[in-house]
This record gives structure tokens, sequence and C-alpha cells, in this order.
């Protein structure tokens, strides 16, 4: 970078603390629930769902989890090692806490699909903007909905899910605009830090928060937290470097004649789609597989993990010999993402 204080650094700090504070209002429900309802047998590794779509894995993890409350078939007449839910505000069964855990992610896969084409059509800056604000007014209604149905609450963190799910492929076309090409990975890079950082700070803040001044203030905190960033957002942050006002002629110059000028944002919205396709074509070989004694269970779970590293490992060696000019990142999740999260949802058949 030709300074530390540039105006397409501030646009990335601000990027990376709205990728954090968003994952901090996601995954405070891991936290709420459990005093919300009681996590019964649930454990740490499978409610704290603690993936990104950077990596492909939160599927397999929440299959995982819903797989295990399956086999675990609480009854009234659960032990002593569950919860009271006399403790609890909430009698939901872990099945019904899985369900709505689930909730927020299927509405984030829908909410990717669209989000790249319109953030290349309309641009990228209110489409974050609008996605945050939408995730925190339906995070911060959470405790409302939860006290009137357990169909209204899931409905808010599906919604919620959506709004989210439009952020992501936008920032990737407000980074389009703002990074020269060299600079686009560590740019980036800084920003899709978030995804680790928010749930990291946000996790703990959340059980003191809850432990405090009980589990509604959580969601009424990170909701709050999000509509503060989404205004400074609107403020500072602008879709293109010529519209900013204080950015110098130097930096509009270095910007305008390095970076790309192709459109990204729907590039990003692919892979969800193609995870969908090959998600459903890859449950019913597996279950073909298993129902004609073909493969075990363990052996269909060895073969998904197997096809989606090795077609994966493929794709990025293509790009390393290529040596394209596009930025890695969008190949590499155009490429391999859909078969690390569409054959890796079934990773966990038991």
């Amino acid at each position: 970078m030709e300074g530390l204080i540039s105006i397409r650094f501030l646009f990335a700090c601000m990027a990376f603390l709205g990728i954090a504070t968003v994952q901090m209002m996601r995954f405070n429900i891991s936290v709420a629930m459990a005093i919300m309802a009681g996590s019964g047998h649930l454990n740490s590794s499978d409610l704290l769902l603690s993936q990104t779509p950077m990596n492909g894995s939160y599927l397999a993890k929440f299959d995982n989890a819903l797989m295990k409350m399956h086999d675990w078939n609480i009854s009234e007449n659960t032990d002593s090692k569950e919860i009271d839910k006399e403790e609890t505000e909430f009698n939901w069964s872990s099945h019904t806490q899985g369900l709505l855990l689930a909730a927020f992610f299927i509405g984030y896969t829908l909410g990717n699909i669209p989000a790249g084409w319109l953030a290349d059509k309309l641009g990228g800056k209110w489409i974050i903007f609008g996605g945050a604000c939408g995730s925190a007014i339906l995070n911060a209604l959470g405790p409302l909905a939860a006290r009137s149905s357990v169909g209204l609450f899931f409905a808010t963190r599906f919604l919620a899910g959506i709004s989210e799910g439009f952020i992501l492929p936008a920032v990737n076309t407000m980074v389009n605009n703002w990074s020269p090409v060299n600079e686009r990975t560590r740019m980036m890079t800084f920003i899709v830090a978030g995804f680790a950082f928010g749930p990291a700070i946000g996790q703990s803040l959340s059980g003191i928060i809850c432990a405090k001044l009980g589990w509604p203030a959580s969601f009424y905190f990170f909701g709050g937290l999000n509509i503060t960033w989404a205004f400074f957002w609107a403020v500072t942050s602008y879709e293109d470097p010529s519209q900013h006002p204080f950015i110098t002629r130097k930096e509009l110059v270095y910007i305008e004649t390095t970076r790309s000028k192709k459109s990204v944002g729907f590039l990003t919205s692919i892979p969800y789609v193609c995870q969908w396709i090959i998600s459903l074509l890859a449950s019913s070989i597996a279950d073909a597989l298993i129902g004609r004694n073909i493969l075990s269970r363990t052996s269909v779970r060895k073969f998904t993990i197997c096809s989606g590293a090795l077609i994966m490992a493929a794709c990025f060696f293509d790009d390393l010999f290529r040596r394209a000019k596009e930025h890695v990142f969008h190949r590499y999740t155009y490429e391999c993402d859909v078969w690390s999260n569409g054959l890796g949802v079934f990773s966990c058949l038991r």
C-alpha cells in the first residue's frame, strides 16, 4: 500500500468491522439457546457452528448435530444429565433447537444466490447496509418472536439469514472497485478475517451479557451494535473511489489504473446455486449406495470427503499453473467451494 492511512485502507477496516459485527450477532444464539431452552445433550462442538461459508463445512457440522439429536431421541423421562426444563423459559426439545439453529443457515444460503447479481447491477454499498440493518432488526425482534411462538422465532431466524446472505457477495463487488489487483488478496484476507474475529469476541460477550442482564439483552445488544455499524458505514463508505470526497488524486489514479474492470459479484453467487444442485444429486447417490448395500455409511462418508477434496485440489492446482490474472479467491470459491459444500454435507453420515 502507498500509505498506512489511505481511503482504501479505511474502507477495508469498515468492511472488516461489518463482517465481524454480523458474525457476533449470528452466533449469539449459540450461547443464548443454552439459557433459553437448555442445551440438553448437545455439546459446544455441535451448537457453536463457528464455520463460515469461506471454508464450506458449516452445513456438515449442523447435519452432524441434527443426526446426534435424532439418535438421542430425548423423551420426557430424561435423566439427571439433561438440564431441568423448569430452569429454562422454553420447553424446546433438542430437535426443535436444532431446527432453530438451522433456520439462519438455510436463509443465508438462499440470500447468497441473488446477492451477487444485485450487487453488480445496483452496487454493493446499500445492499450491505440493507442486509446488516435487516438482520439486526430481525435479531432484536428475536425475544418477542420466541415468546410468541416457535414458528415465528424460526421465521425471524430464517429471514435474518437471508438478509445477512446479501452482505458477502456485495463486499466482493466493492472490493473489486476499491482494490488494485496487486493488493486484492491482502485486502480480501483482512476483511474476511472478521469471520473468525467476530465469533471469538462475540461469544464471550454474549455469555457475559446473558449472565448479567438475561438472554434477551444479548439479542438487543448485538442488534444495536450492527445498526450502529450500519450508520457509520452509510456515512463513511462510497461505492466507487471516484465518489469519495476526501480521497487524494494520487490514490484515485492509482486505484483506477490498476483495479480489475470485471464484475465479480455474480460469480460469488454461483457456488451456492451449484452447492444446492450437487447436494441434491449427492444425497440421492449416497442413499442409493447405502440402500443397495453397495457401500457402508463409513465408506460413503470417506468417498464424499475424498471426492470433494480431490476435485478442490485439482482446481486449485489449475489456478496455480494457469497464473490467471483474476483474483484467486473468486476462482477458488467458484470451482472448489461447490464441491466442499455440496459433497461435504454427507461426510457426517452415521
